[in-house]
């Protein structure tokens, strides 16, 4: 049996998304290094509360 899935056909969510994972390498992870998954895990969720309490607009 197939299964069909209908993609958008713009990419400008995608574009949004690779500006966010940009901003989270030059302003985070540049240059750290982590001993375990988990610590990368929390170092990223420590970096997205901070990022989302001082949130601005795309522009």
């Amino acid at each position: 049996m197939c299964n069909f899935t209908s993609r958008p056909t713009s990419a400008s969510w995608l574009n949004q998304v690779e500006v966010w994972f940009s901003i989270l390498q030059e302003q985070s992870l540049s240059g750290a290094s982590f001993t375990s998954l988990k610590q990368l895990e929390q170092h990223i969720d420590a970096y997205i509360k901070t990022y989302n309490d001082r949130a601005e607009r795309f522009v």
